[in-house]
């Protein structure tokens, strides 16, 4: 396992009852810290992706802003405090490859300070995260591809602009926009890809979370189309609202289209855990995407996208 890791930190988060704990493991000791109340640890991530969702895209009179940007700090150091604090002197400056439980799995790591500028990865289990990795080392044309794939949706103002910018940064990229992105056209095309992005209109689906959709021309791609890809993609990057996010069934089974995904055969997936404004996110993923041809992981690649940006929703999945 620590040699897995290479370098970087395991931290799996446990809940007994109401106490919430973490299991910590680097490359020099592993130790179990006490964390605290689960539902107060659970109640402030929900409050920070509120914090999120009310400041993408919404025009607000300026003392307004303030007053959420200053809620949004407030509460991320709150999840902070709860979640990374009291293991941060066990991980000092590693990586972070973090297994959280129940809806911890939607925590906006990059918007807590410690996170900021640091490659986390995030997987809703070890052996979900060991299975990624080994496809990583396996080989074989969906881990070797360099083919990459762009699909724009409809509806999405600087969605064909994002679009243009990601394929224009990887020579031969396909570029599906307009009405040649229909969700029969972008399975085919994703099929053996490197890497997908998707820019378009997300939703994720409380009820049934494999009915999470991506809105693209002519209807929408839903979770359980993607999890029968054959061949997926090794890296997707969904460019979309609130499509990070997983709802958890009994023995903390995560669903969503994250999880259909790496069920599927894809090694890593970038989403976002909230709501996402479209400038923001043609600026992160221009970022990312930059930081990938230059040779970055994709966890430390979404490290580097979110520096300097405001607190960020997206979140990287899988292998990292």
């Amino acid at each position: 396992m620590t040699a897995e890791l290479a370098g970087a930190a395991l931290v799996v988060y446990v809940a007994a009852g109401d106490i919430l704990r973490a299991l910590v493991v680097t490359d020099r000791a592993t130790s179990v810290v006490v964390l605290g109340d689960r539902g107060l640890a659970e109640e402030a991530v929900r409050r920070l992706r509120a914090d999120l969702d009310a400041q993408a895209g919404r025009s607000m009179p300026a003392r307004l802003a303030a007053v959420v940007r200053a809620a949004t700090r407030q509460d991320a150091d709150h999840v902070e405090s709860m979640l990374l604090d009291p293991v941060l002197a066990l991980v000092g400056d590693r990586d972070l490859v973090l297994v959280p439980t129940g809806l911890l799995l939607t925590t906006p790591w990059h918007a807590l300070p410690a996170c900021v500028s640091r490659p986390v990865t995030v997987t809703p289990s070890v052996g979900v995260w060991l299975a990624a990795r080994r496809r990583l080392k396996a080989g074989g044309p969906t881990a070797g591809s360099a083919a990459v794939t762009v699909v724009a949706g409809p509806g999405i103002p600087r969605g064909q602009a994002e679009a243009r910018v990601v394929a224009s940064l990887h020579p031969g990229a396909v570029l599906l926009a307009g009405a040649e992105a229909t969700p029969a056209a972008t399975l085919a095309a994703m099929a053996g890809a490197g890497l997908a992005h998707v820019a378009a209109h997300g939703q994720h689906q409380t009820e049934n979370p494999l009915f999470s959709t991506l809105e693209l021309a002519g209807g929408p791609l839903l979770g359980y189309d993607v999890q029968e890809l054959r061949n997926a993609p090794r890296t997707v990057v969904l460019s979309c609202c609130d499509l990070g996010l997983t709802d958890v069934r009994h023995g903390d089974e995560a669903l969503g289209m994250p999880t259909a995904l790496l069920a599927a055969g894809t090694a890593t997936v970038v989403a976002s855990v909230s709501r996402v404004a479209d400038e923001a996110a043609m600026e992160i993923m221009a970022a990312y995407h930059r930081a990938v041809v230059a040779g970055r992981l994709p966890a430390a690649a979404l490290a580097e996208a979110v520096r300097g940006n405001q607190p960020s929703s997206f979140v990287c999945f899988g292998a990292g």
